[in-house]
């Protein structure tokens, strides 16, 4: 309730007449002063005359992340372990686009409005590049249409050669329900091929080994090399061919 004028006035009159102090005019300074505080606009307000501990009745959260000194976050965990975890594509930017590109050299009828379809999928699944580890690979059993090769540090069993570092290319039909197929074995020292029908293979046949024949030398001077010069050449041709 406000100070009435005549009320102040007879505050003022009570007070000694020497004494400059004039408590009607002091009250009523002092009831406006807190009208007018009172329509304080909404935001104003801050704590930050406030001391810490008063502070934190008041925190809250925060309308940024940056507006909290990260000091003064209270419960952090000690370590940030990642979880495994997943992502639809469209909530990775630009990755759609991206795999779009990818697929410009397939065959349109692979494509649905820029998503592979089940049968790329299934086609891409049937040639699949297949790491093998271990001592115990045979060739034998690796009939299956696919791409194999060694990851662990050891040869094949059946193979040409015992090199690790291979990789066998199978390919796989059947003639009236029996399954017959060829095998590709590469290595650093060439490649070779073999057939086989049901359990039964045939001998490796190695192709021209380009390392077993690039230290030769051609003849110096073909017009001037006798008989023996050209036979000699020719055996170790077909020596080094041979292995």
């Amino acid at each position: 309730m406000s100070l009435l004028d005549r009320d102040r006035r007879r505050l003022n009159r009570a007070m000694p007449i020497n004494c400059d102090v004039k408590l009607g005019d002091i009250i009523q300074e002092m009831q406006e002063k807190m009208e007018d505080e009172s329509d304080v606009p909404e935001g104003s307000i801050t704590t930050d005359k406030f001391a810490p501990d008063a502070k934190a009745p008041f925190a809250g959260k925060a309308d940024e992340a940056n507006s909290v000194e990260w000091s003064s976050v209270q419960n952090k965990p000690t370590n940030y372990k990642p979880e495994s975890h997943t992502h639809p594509i469209d909530q990775v930017e630009g990755l759609q686009a991206a795999l779009n590109n990818k697929l410009s050299d397939v065959p349109d009828k692979s494509i649905n409005e820029g998503k592979i379809t089940d049968e790329l999928l299934s086609r891409i699944d049937e040639h699949k590049f297949t790491p093998l580890s271990g001592n115990g690979n045979d060739a034998d059993q690796l009939t299956g249409e696919g791409i194999y090769f060694n990851s662990g540090g050891y040869g094949l069993i059946n193979a040409p050669r015992g090199n690790y570092g291979w990789m066998l290319i199978v390919s796989h039909g059947s003639s009236n329900g029996h399954p017959r197929g060829g095998q590709l074995f590469l290595d650093k020292e060439g490649f070779d091929f073999r057939g086989f029908d049901g359990e039964s293979f045939t001998e490796w046949e190695s192709f021209i080994i380009k390392n077993k024949v690039e230290h030769l030398e051609p003849i110096a001077n073909p017009e001037e090399a006798t008989v023996e010069d050209v036979a000699n050449a020719y055996n170790t041709l077909l020596t080094a061919l041979k292995g």
